[in-house]
């Protein structure tokens, strides 16, 4: 990273620029000359605030790393529990033409239930929605909706109280009775995992 633009456009000699900066010169100098291989995020920012830049970094996702570690966790648990003759899908088309995807699809359509999983419940209305929507969309009979079991989402379940029960009349037991006998539910509802 090169402060020099910055450091001339302000009139200040590398050791002033240090000095104001709170770095030692050195540092300066070896940063307008490219020397350093990781010069500290908080020293540069101190160097940009000095010569009156803004610092600003952006994160990108690695390509390499899976992102949805904790739902592919849930569906592979709800998997173990279904009867080996039920049919599954990962990232099941919600219908023809639609972007949108289930995380998985339980059985053969048009009986299958689809299944979306989360790690994290915050915001129910807001998660809930969207799953409605695709469930509409997809002429499909039910959803499963495939819950981690940590006491946070316990909690919002809890408070979520008849909001949840309405939509999602099934409770764990009952939706994972059917799956191990080979059924899919016909009605919607919650797995707690």
């Amino acid at each position: 990273m090169r402060f020099t633009n910055g450091r001339l456009m302000a009139g200040a000699t590398q050791a002033a620029l240090a000095e104001a900066a709170g770095v030692s010169r050195s540092l300066v100098g070896m940063l307008e000359r490219d020397e350093l291989e990781d010069p500290g995020v908080i020293e540069l920012a101190r160097l940009a605030a000095a010569v009156g830049l803004d610092l600003s970094l952006r994160a990108f996702p690695a390509d390499a790393v899976l992102r949805d570690t904790a739902q592919v966790q849930l569906l592979s648990r709800l998997r173990a529990q279904c009867h080996s003759s039920l049919a599954w899908t990962l990232e099941a088309m919600v219908a023809p033409g639609d972007r949108r995807a289930f995380d998985a699809l339980i059985g053969r359509e048009p009986d299958a239930a689809a299944v979306e999983s989360i790690a994290r419940l915050r915001d129910v209305q807001r998660q809930i929605r969207p799953i409605h929507a695709k469930l509409e969309t997809s002429g499909l009979p039910a959803v499963i909706l495939l819950i981690a079991a940590t006491r946070g989402n316990r909690v919002a379940l809890r408070d979520a109280g008849r909001q949840l029960r309405d939509t999602f009349p099934l409770g764990s037991r009952a939706v994972l009775a059917m799956l191990r006998r080979g059924e899919t539910p016909a009605q919607s509802g919650i797995v707690i995992l």
